[in-house]
């Protein structure tokens, strides 16, 4: 007997499940409108000021907080530290490696408002927290809520073009301090294909421990969403072409030791094709950027039906 194909006209075994899951995870969006935000300013310092401030009010260790010690996060497993949960400092082993941050900064050109998005119970439950730091120490309007309450809400409409904008620069490497730099590399479609699969497949593990406290179901839901993918993104994922993309280099300072390093990163616009079972995974891209240091503002991307 012949092994069962994992594709079929209804598309892959467990997307549908993965899809699921994600939409039921809470969600909150608040929106700064009447702001000034040219679009080639990263989002970087309002993360990183959002992130050192989170650890100073919510690390359940107290002061000097984990992050201050530059230490992993003593209750990490337990779940019980908010600071962690927002921002994780350090990466474990495990399913604990695939933790993620859950407050995200972006600025959306097309509507021109900032909007500030959590996902997860903890981060909704602190968004109006994080919205009034932005308010003071930006300077920003006050922030109008929105109805968003589950990641459903959020997700893209159905269509089957798309133009991604790269919104602030989209990393896909980084040169550790005192190593050489590389020869920026035009991109080819192959290449950018295979970063954005790649960057789809890493959130979509990510997403799917959120939805879960249970290491178990984490360890699981993370094979099942490297599965689903290695099938999905090969059939349904299509980069018609990449001659708006562009090369860029910069250097960037880690919040966590002070090093600096090299980024190699995308800046520009790029046409994709991608079928109706890829909507929730581009979605992640959406709500949560993609590439390198995206918890941290990078990867910043607009997408729009075409």
């Amino acid at each position: 007997m012949s092994e069962p194909k994992a594709v079929s006209h209804f598309g892959v075994r467990g997307a549908n499940d993965l899809a699921a899951l994600w939409r039921a995870l809470p969600a909150a969006v608040v929106e700064f409108s009447n702001v000034s935000w040219p679009e080639d300013t990263g989002l970087a310092d309002l993360c990183d000021e959002l992130r050192s401030r989170c650890w100073r009010e919510y690390c359940a260790r107290g002061h000097p907080s984990c992050a201050n010690r530059n230490t992993s996060c003593q209750q990490k497993d337990s779940g019980c530290c908010a600071a962690d949960s927002l921002f994780p400092v350090s990466i474990g082993g495990g399913a604990q490696s695939w933790r993620m941050a859950t407050l995200f900064l972006h600025w959306r050109p097309g509507l021109q408002v900032f909007q500030l998005i959590a996902l997860g119970e903890t981060a909704c439950t602190r968004i109006a927290w994080a919205a009034q730091l932005l308010e003071n120490r930006f300077r920003l309007p006050p922030a109008s809520k929105t109805d968003v309450s589950r990641l459903a809400d959020l997700e893209l409409p159905d269509a089957a073009r798309w133009r991604m904008v790269f919104v602030t620069p989209w990393v896909i490497e980084k040169n550790p301090p005192g190593k050489s730099e590389k020869k920026e590399k035009k991109p080819t479609i192959e290449i950018v294909t295979r970063k954005l699969a790649e960057s789809l497949r890493q959130r979509a593990h990510k997403l799917t421990v959120l939805c879960t406290h249970d290491p178990v179901w984490q360890r699981l839901g993370g094979h099942l969403a490297h599965l689903v993918a290695d099938h999905l993104l090969f059939a349904g994922l299509v980069v018609e072409h990449v001659t708006q993309v562009h090369p860029v280099s910069f250097e960037c300072k880690s919040t966590g030791n002070g090093d600096t390093y090299h980024a190699h990163a995308w800046e520009g616009e790029l046409v994709l094709q991608a079928n109706r079972h890829l909507l929730p995974w581009l979605t992640l891209l959406a709500v949560c950027g993609g590439g390198e240091n995206a918890d941290k503002g990078f990867g910043s991307v607009q997408l729009t039906p075409l």
